[in-house]
This record gives structure tokens, sequence and C-alpha cells, in this order.
């Protein structure tokens, strides 16, 4: 039996009755070193100081890291012993919560409210099971294959209670060290003695992995058949319909997994991909909220998931063709904004006014208003000075940043921002926003080039007039290039003192109209210097 009084036990709950009560139930069974965190930074830090031997921990702990996210760190610290019992204890008895707190696999979890004895039983059942997989978790730690598998199996034949325990670590080890026909041989001995989950979803997951769409596929089914909660499968098919290229019915089986159990960023992560490739915008936003509210209580976390929101709601209002539906979204995005700014604290270095300045320039766009856009962007300070190359934005707000830039037509200088861009950028998040404007401007920047060409030909041939008219067909495609907007004028300028006949009230009107496109606005220091000068030329000339 286990010893109460020689373990070390921490109990991390944000609720002074529950540890209380916790306290009371463990001094009865004898535990003499209980220690208390009320949030999970705090756990995480005595941790640091103490490898505890139990721990009770409540699924929400308020502000901070919730219980999930503490297990995964102390994991990946490596800040629990191979026999450290881990409990995840939670109020909240719905499907949800008891699948997210089983999926992120605790030694144990326990719903309040639980009697002494149910506690007493299901640590001493954790307890007894880790102590005789004790020789596996030493052999792991060795990472020597054949002594594992030596020791699996030694262990699996003298206590036949955790045969099953040791042959699903050992072919977990195998497929993790790409011996994928050691594990097959594992799982297929055993499928012909009982078709036991465990054995049918690693099998799914080598078969999916080897190409084997059809026989992964019937696999998961065979799970669901008998258990239709078991959110693993959904998963796996999802994943096997990517693969084969069929976003619609990789959609169904994600988000059918997402809605049994929501509380895993990796799974909301596939959800926010397939719903966007199904042109599911009302679902990317929901993803991309629900991973934002399982993180955004982190004090010093990195802002990923707050862009990525951010970024869901500009999707669905630019994609968005029915009225009603846009609407929802710009007044979702006016909130969030609001909201967001309220949590700013939460993000470490990160410039969230000048982030917030960007998502008001890419919503100005989207909504026509690109005069107000362009304002808003250039007075973000986003763009790079060309005298150092400096950037003055974060390496991920690069796609936000060059998306206006094209929707405005300031292709040239969209075109400088992607050479920040890191060579590993189409693995990231927000490569899908750059290539979707890269593509949808291709055709336009092919004609705007080629009139912005000959138009300064024309130019440096004397022929103004023809090419104003090129300028013209240049702003046509990219009413606030910038670039373009200077030339026609400086075309103009030059028409003039050509033919005096040319300085009527029409063009000094279209002259205004044109420095419109550049007035009141923060240029970089090249066509700063150039608007000086043909504003002082047109003051000049029309005087």
């Amino acid at each position: 039996m286990l010893n109460y009084q020689t373990v070390n036990i921490l109990v991390v709950d944000d609720q002074r009755p529950f540890q209380l009560m916790i306290k009371g139930m463990l001094q009865n069974l004898g535990a003499k070193s209980i220690q208390f965190a009320s949030t999970g930074e705090q756990a995480l830090q005595k941790c640091n100081e103490t490898m505890f031997d139990m721990l009770f921990v409540d699924y929400n702990l308020g502000p901070g890291k919730n219980g999930r996210q503490l297990l995964e760190d102390l994991r990946n610290k490596q800040l629990l012993k191979p026999l450290s019992v881990y409990v995840i204890v939670t109020g909240d008895s719905s499907r949800p919560m008891v699948i997210g707190a089983v999926e992120c696999q605790p030694d144990d979890y326990l719903i309040k409210p639980f009697s002494q004895s149910l506690l007493k039983s299901r640590v001493q059942k954790v307890y007894d099971r880790k102590k005789a997989l004790a020789p596996v978790f030493s052999a792991i730690e060795t990472g020597n294959l054949k002594k594992i598998a030596f020791t699996c199996e030694q262990v699996a034949t003298n206590n036949s209670r955790y045969r099953q325990h040791c042959l699903k670590l050992l072919s977990d080890i195998f497929i993790k060290h790409d011996k994928a026909d050691k594990a097959k041989e594992i799982l297929s001995n055993e499928l012909q003695k009982k078709r036991v989950t465990w054995a049918l979803l690693a099998m799914a997951r080598i078969e999916r992995d080897a190409d084997h769409y059809d026989e992964s596929l019937k696999l998961c089914e065979e799970v669901l058949s008998h258990n239709s909660m078991v959110v693993d499968a959904y998963d796996i098919k999802a994943q096997n319909y990517i693969e084969q290229n069929k976003p619609a019915e990789a959609l169904k089986e994600i988000k059918h997994a997402a809605d049994l159990s929501p509380y895993s960023i990796d799974r909301q992560h596939m959800l926010c991909d397939v719903a966007r490739e199904n042109g599911r915008y009302d679902l990317v936003v929901t993803a991309c909220a629900t991973m934002m509210d399982m993180t955004k209580r982190i004090t010093g976390q990195e802002p990923d998931y707050l862009v990525e929101y951010m970024r869901s709601i500009l999707d669905a209002v630019e994609h968005s063709e029915d009225s009603r539906d846009k609407g929802n979204f710009l007044q979702e995005f006016k909130l969030a904004l609001q909201r967001c700014k309220k949590d700013e604290q939460h993000y470490k270095d990160f410039n969230y006014s000048q982030f917030e300045q960007l998502c008001q320039a890419r919503m100005q766009a989207i909504t026509g208003k690109l005069q107000e856009s362009k304002k808003t962007l250039y007075s973000a300070g986003v763009m790079s000075n060309e005298q150092n190359n400096d950037l003055p934005i974060p390496t991920m707000l690069l796609p936000d940043c060059i998306s206006v830039l094209l929707n405005l037509g300031e292709f040239e200088q969209a075109q400088a921002m992607t050479k920040h861009l890191p060579p590993e950028f189409h693995e990231q998040q927000g490569s899908y926003l750059l290539e979707e404007n890269m593509e949808k401007c291709k055709e336009k920047m092919k004609q705007f080039n080629a009139a912005l060409s000959h138009g300064i030909n024309n130019y440096k041939e004397s022929a103004y007039i023809e090419a104003i008219e090129d300028f013209d067909k240049a702003l046509e495609l990219a009413p606030m290039n910038t670039g373009a907007a200077l030339n026609l004028i400086q075309a103009i300028m030059q028409l003039i003192k050509q033919d005096k006949k040319q300085k009527t009230p029409e063009v000094q009107e279209k002259c205004k109209a044109t420095f419109g496109i550049v007035d009141g606005i923060e240029l970089p220091e090249e066509h700063q210097k150039r608007y000086k000068e043909l504003k002082a030329e047109f003051d000049k000339v029309f005087a």
C-alpha cells in the first residue's frame, strides 16, 4: 500500500475551501508533506524547487496556466519523476471538459466533489501501475530500444495486468523512432487476440503515414462503431481526408472532433486550416477565438494567437458575400480590438498600438476606404528605412502589412518588404494571407508595371501627353500608388513647361486630386523628397 507519510504532495487550486478539504483528506490518509499553489505559475515555480511525488491540480485555475498547460510544461521541462502521480481535478462534469481532461493523459482525473475513499482507491490504482511499470520507465530513460523492448516484454510476462500498458508504450516508442514495422508487428499480434481501441488507433496512424488511407479510415470506423466518443478517431479520419485532398470530408470530421473536445490547440489549428480551405470563415473565427481564449491569460505569452484571431475576423469580412454577415464580423472586429486592448499587457515585447493600426488599415482597405487605409498604414511606421534597411515591424506581421500594400496598389513597397520574409515563411502562420493576395494581384501588377514602364519611356522621350495617359492607366489599376501619382504630376508639370496652354483649371484640379493620394502621409524618404519638390513646383506654376 502507498505510504502517504513519505510522499511530497502539491495541491494546485485557486479556491481556498478546496485546498482545506483535500488537505484534510490527505492528512487522514497519513500525509505529512503538503504544499499549495493557487496558480499554474506558482506551481511551476514550486516544481522547479521540489520534485513532487503526487500532484492534485484543478483544471481551471483562473488567470494563468490551467491544469492541462501545467502538465505539458512539467513534462517538457522534465519536472515530473517517473513515479509521480498527476491527477487533474475538475468541478465541470460536462462532456467536453471530461474528454479534454482525459485527452491530455494525466495519470487520473477526479470530478468534484469526491470522497476520501474514492481518492484513496484511485491514487492507489495509479501508484500500483506506475510501480509495476517502473523498470520500463527506467529503460525508456536509457534510450536503448533493445533494452526497452526486453524490459517491456519481461514486465508484460511477469504481470499480465499491465501487459497492454507495456505493449502500448513499446509500440508508441517504435513509432516515435521510425520503426513502424516493429510497431505494426506488436499491434497485429494484439489485434488478432482482441480489437482493443488503443491498438486500432495506433494501427490507423501507421496506415495513414504509409498512405494507406482506405485501411486507416476503415480502422477508425471500427473504433467509432463501438464508441462514438473517441475523439482521436475523428482526428485521424480528418488527417486522412486532408492527405487525399478531400477538404469537405476533412472539415466534417475535424469539426465533430472539436465539438466533442475543443480544448486542444492542435485540433483547433487543424479546424482553422481546413475551414479556411472550405471557405468557412465563420468556423475559422471560432477556432481562432477558442485558441486565443485558451492562452490569453498567460502573462508573457507570444502574441501569435491574438494576431491569428484578428486576421480571421478580417478574412471573414473580406470574403463575406452576405451584407448581414459582413456587418456582424465588422462589429466583432470593433469589439475584439477593445477586448484585446485590455489584455495587451500579457504580450511581451509586442507593440499592440502598431498592430491595432495595421488591423485598422487592412479593414479600411477591405471596405474600400483606400485613402484612410493608406494614411493609417503609413502613420503606423511600418515602412522600411531605405538608409539602413531596418524592419520596423515584427516578422510575423509582414503578411498583414504586405497584403494592405497590395490592396492599396503600393506594389513596389510590397515587393520590397517580401525581401524580409524568412526562408521558412511558407511553413508559418499567415503565409496563406500573403500567398492569396499575391495571386489575386498577380495580373493587376503585371498590367500596372507595363503601364508604368511605358509611361516612364514616353516621359524620357518628352512624349508627355502619352506619358500622362500611361500614368493615368497605372493609377486606375493601383489608385493609391505613390510612385505613379508623383510620376503623373511630374509629367503634367513638364507638359505645362512645354506648352503653357495646358495650364488650365481642369489640369490644376487633376493635380490637386493626385496630390491627395499622398497629402498628409508620412512617406518614405525618397518619395517624401519628390513630393516636396513637386508640391513647390505646382504651387509656383499655379500661384
